[in-house]
């Protein structure tokens, strides 16, 4: 009879212990799920990011974007930039296209004036060489 339960109890000990497992990697399989989503989300980010840079790129080879211009105008035609920084007398906002490294991705900044209106901008590591004809 000892046998039996000693038997029940190994039994019972190793279900419960199969249970931890599963729910673990239950647990880990959410985490691997939420991590996937979140690399979506951040693949799905730089794209914007990229689609932004590139708008803005066409329209500086294009000659379209003019002094001037308010931040508002721009973010509602050229979407946000990455970042934004203030400087003692100007703010500069950083668009940045995504080719494979951050300090080497093509870049372009916006600088603007105390009221919030465009003053001058910079392409680095970017030309309008790779811009379309019917764009540029």
């Amino acid at each position: 009879m000892r046998k039996v339960y000693v038997t029940l109890g190994i039994v019972a000990v190793a279900a419960l212990f199969q249970a931890g497992c599963i729910a673990k990697n239950i647990e880990g399989l959410s985490t691997l799920s939420a991590l996937g989503k979140d690399a979506e989300d951040q693949e799905a980010i730089l794209r914007k990011e990229s689609e932004n840079f590139d708008k803005l790129k066409r329209a500086l080879c294009s000659q379209l974007l003019r002094v001037q211009l308010s931040g508002a105008e721009i973010i509602h035609t050229y979407g946000a930039p990455i970042v934004v920084m203030s400087q003692p007398d100007t703010v500069r906002w950083i668009y940045q296209g995504h080719t494979g490294g951050v300090f080497s991705d093509p870049k372009i900044y916006l600088y603007f004036d105390e009221n919030q209106l465009l003053k001058r901008w910079e392409i680095i590591r970017a030309d309008c060489a790779d811009v379309p004809q019917e764009a540029a």
